[in-house]
């Protein structure tokens, strides 16, 4: 039974005449791509089955990365580290909390790599290529509504959220380093706001042209 946030593994695959076009996911992407693989529909289906674990993989690192980094905001605010801390700190602190992504991306896609290469072998090669628009149009058309939905509230909510925070600073007329995390996490907010907004209207329009 599929769940509710199933259905971005689709973006890998392009449908072609006799099949598939199978197309790895890069860690180097949108800088370099994978060579593309003919699959048949039993095949997508043994890698499509990979890809959603390699997923949860990444969700489940990324929901500890963020209680860690929730957790040391926290500590700081109520410590009253955030008010005292210069430019130069926030700078290295906001580096190292980006590098810290890394090691989640970087694993499950080892882990990832690892068990589709049985499956690789011996399949034909093909020089056709799934591009970036390709894959939001199959991230769209699959994607449930229940997730398009949740990304855009947790993105309204981090954009009213901050946007609190700076007017609580201004007003109190304390503006400087307090400033920085709360316009940081309103940039965040409305990237992923635009994210989840862009694939919505993506999805309704293919659903236009399809009927």
């Amino acid at each position: 039974m599929a769940k509710w946030y199933d259905g971005a593994e689709e973006a890998a695959f392009k449908p072609v005449a006799g099949g598939y076009v199978f197309q790895p996911p890069s860690l180097f992407w949108p800088f370099a791509r994978s060579r593309g693989y003919l699959v048949n529909e039993a095949q997508k289906a043994e890698l499509a089955d990979c890809l959603r674990r390699q997923r949860r993989q990444i969700f489940l690192l990324l929901v500890v990365y963020v209680l860690i980094v929730m957790a040391l905001m926290v500590t700081a605010g109520l410590s009253g580290f955030a008010v005292r801390i210069p430019s130069v700190e926030f700078i290295v602190i906001v580096t190292v909390t980006a590098l810290a992504v890394f090691p989640i991306v970087i694993l499950p896609h080892v882990y990832l790599m690892r068990g589709i290469r049985p499956l690789l072998a011996g399949l034909p090669r093909t020089d056709e290529r799934i591009t970036g628009g390709d894959q939001l149009r199959s991230l769209a058309a699959a994607i449930s509504g229940k997730l398009l939905l949740l990304g855009g509230i947790g993105g309204g909510m981090t954009i009213i959220g901050n946007i609190v925070s700076i007017v609580d600073v201004i007003a109190e007329d304390r503006g400087g380093s307090r400033l920085y995390w709360p316009i940081f996490g309103l940039v965040f907010g409305a990237l992923l706001t635009s994210y989840f907004a862009y694939l919505a209207i993506l999805k309704a329009n293919l659903k236009r042209r399809a009927n």
